[in-house]
């Protein structure tokens, strides 16, 4: 779906529907956005890839799959990004060990090579708040992939918050996997 927001609060930055069925769907939701004129870019150039930002689920993170799925389908490389910094996982032991969250890339990496062997996977740990470092990415990324873990009635809730600020300012397409 594109993402037609005119400014202003969030909803209209995004558009009512974008903002919406990504809280709501029961399947992935593409959400694509114009690119920036060029001026905002991501430290390192992602361009041709696919990025996934993962957190301390790793693996089980249905976004890792989706991801993988869909670099095979587009015979492209995936990058899979964690995020140490205050957002990396507050309900995991991993925090902001960043052994702990290489571990947990590590895994990720293993899993795609077990699951897709033809997607060639690297990783890479990232500082920073997640939203902001994903949305950096997005600049130049062919997709950036998240997952959806949030639950309740809000739809940055359900969304979850790092899914719900990079809609809002992603600067690419984000496929959010529920």
């Amino acid at each position: 779906m594109g993402a037609r927001g005119r400014g202003g609060f969030m909803g209209r930055l995004l558009g009512s529907v974008a903002a919406a069925l990504p809280a709501h769907a029961a399947c992935p939701v593409l959400v694509v956005r114009r690119r920036a004129d060029g001026t905002a870019r991501a430290e390192r150039d992602y361009s041709g890839r696919i990025v996934v930002g993962v957190d301390a689920s790793g693996a089980a993170n249905p976004a890792l799959a989706s991801a993988a799925d869909t670099a095979q389908r587009r015979k492209l490389p995936l990058v899979v990004v964690a995020v140490a910094g205050p957002d990396f996982d507050a309900d995991s032991r991993a925090g902001d060990d960043p052994d702990a969250v290489r571990s947990v890339l590590a895994q990720c990496r293993d899993s795609v090579a077990a699951s897709h062997p033809d997607v060639q996977a690297t990783t890479v740990l990232e500082e920073g708040a997640p939203a902001e470092v994903l949305a950096g990415i997005s600049a130049t990324a062919e997709t950036v992939v998240v997952g959806a873990r949030g639950s309740g009635g809000f739809t940055a809730m359900r969304l979850g918050s790092t899914a719900h600020a990079l809609l809002g300012h992603a600067q690419g397409p984000v496929l959010v996997v529920r």
